[in-house]
């Protein structure tokens, strides 16, 4: 069974599989806009132009949507593990420097998995991420 490890590692999974969106149509792939689904960093910064403490607390909310560290779920065909705060960091310090992914676009990706990481790795909220080139 694969076994996928939340932070923003996520994203090579999805390139790799090659996952389409599960778009209902609404065009709405952004979750629930209420206080706790933002990080608190500004959400049109690009990921690669964040300090140490904003990719920190980004990471810390990340983990925290995702259920704590190390969470695994199974799902059909994959394990879901959401990661370490560590790990989603390291990620992030290296992300290429023409990555354009935004805070916002990032966020939206860990709702989905939040909410249902079976359902929310293929959604088009994590297909941005994948399709990003930046992991």
């Amino acid at each position: 069974m694969k076994r996928f490890t939340s932070g923003v590692a996520v994203a090579v999974w999805l390139v790799l599989a090659g996952c389409g969106g599960d778009d209902d149509g609404s065009g709405d792939d952004s979750g629930d806009d209420s206080g706790d689904d933002s990080s608190g960093v500004e959400g049109d910064t690009a990921v690669v132009e964040l300090s140490d403490a904003e990719r920190n607390q980004l990471c810390e909310w990340s983990l925290d949507i995702l259920g704590g560290e190390d969470q695994s779920t199974e799902c059909e065909g994959f394990e879901f593990d959401s990661g370490t705060v560590e790990g989603c960091v390291s990620d992030l310090e290296n992300a290429p420097e023409e990555c354009s992914l935004t805070v916002s676009q990032l966020e939206a990706c860990n709702i989905a998995i939040g909410a249902d990481p079976c359902e929310g790795l293929p959604s088009s909220a994590c297909e941005t991420v994948g399709n990003s080139g930046c992991f």
